[in-house]
């Protein structure tokens, strides 16, 4: 019984990693790099093995040699490749110069496709689909997906590299509390960065009373009495500025910042309730999201 409990649970989870693959949007002109063929109907996204690329499966009902034709007029300069056995016949458009893909390739090489951009083109066999029509029978929004593989006469499939989503910076908006015990400087203030690509970075009182005895000990600083370095902390609290995050690179710029300088770099990593800054010259900080 638990044994067909958890085979019965795979099993739906698998129909759910299916429905995610193909309910997905068509890519995007400029994430194929390519035109896509007039009049193409877009199935499907098939996910390889490897990380950094996917597929886009079209179809037309054109022949194969019309759409062939399509692309040696507008990619005139790229290699071409062909492959042909008992069930497919293929003509391959090759999009990069660095391709090392052979002119006629054994059907073992082909997936060496899935590493690299380019156009596959190759006769429909409708046979090979038939679930697939099924799944979109059952779906009155993509039923003309269904249609369109009962009538098709070509497959396009145009495998190109993944658009890498800099997911940093949707996670890191938001605001932040200090957690470190052992930095009364920090401890407990709150860093708060906009989706506007702003940051303001606020201290409490503790954290002014630590910041003065460290200021103080800065030669630029050296010949100010408490009252200055208080008036001075108190009016750029808090510091205010923008930043940049790309992966886990985060750049924060501010006029008036309360630690110089006004450039700040370093390294930032990002998760869903924690962050850790670790900026040059800074001590690195772990940070908490405040619930909003």
């Amino acid at each position: 019984m638990k044994r067909t409990f958890i085979i019965t649970v795979m099993l739906m989870a698998f129909a759910g990693f299916v429905e995610a693959q193909l309910s997905v949007d068509a890519p995007t002109r400029e994430e194929l790099e390519v035109p896509v063929y007039p009049g193409a109907t877009f199935i499907r996204i098939i996910e390889g093995l490897d990380p950094y690329y996917k597929s886009a499966m079209y179809v037309t009902l054109d022949p194969m040699r019309t759409v062939e034709i399509f692309y040696e007029k507008k990619l005139p300069e790229k290699m071409k490749s062909y492959f042909e056995d008992e069930n497919r016949y293929m003509t391959i458009f090759l999009l990069k110069t660095w391709s090392s893909f052979s002119g006629k390739p054994a059907k073992e090489e082909l997936d060496k496709l899935e590493h690299e951009p380019n156009i596959q083109v190759y006769q429909y066999n409708r046979e090979f689909y038939n679930s697939l029509i099924e799944y979109y029978d059952a779906r009155p929004d993509e039923k003309y997906k269904a249609d369109a593989l009962r009538t098709g006469k070509t497959i396009i499939l145009y495998t190109y590299k993944r658009v890498e989503k800099n997911l940093n910076a949707t996670r890191i908006i938001g605001t932040w509390q200090s957690t470190d015990r052992d930095l009364p400087a920090f401890y407990k203030s709150t860093l708060t960065f906009n989706d506007d690509g702003t940051y303001a970075h606020t201290f409490t009182a503790e954290n002014i009373e630590t910041l003065i005895e460290m200021l103080s000990s800065q030669n630029t600083f050296k010949n100010k009495t408490k009252e200055e370095l208080l008036d001075y902390i108190r009016t750029r609290n808090p510091e205010k500025g923008t930043y940049v995050i790309m992966r886990n690179t985060i750049t924060l710029v501010s006029e008036n910042p309360i630690i110089e300088p006004e450039t700040k770099s370093g390294l930032a990593r990002v998760k869903v309730s924690l962050l850790s800054l670790e900026l040059i010259n800074l001590p690195r900080l772990s940070l908490i999201r405040v619930k909003e």
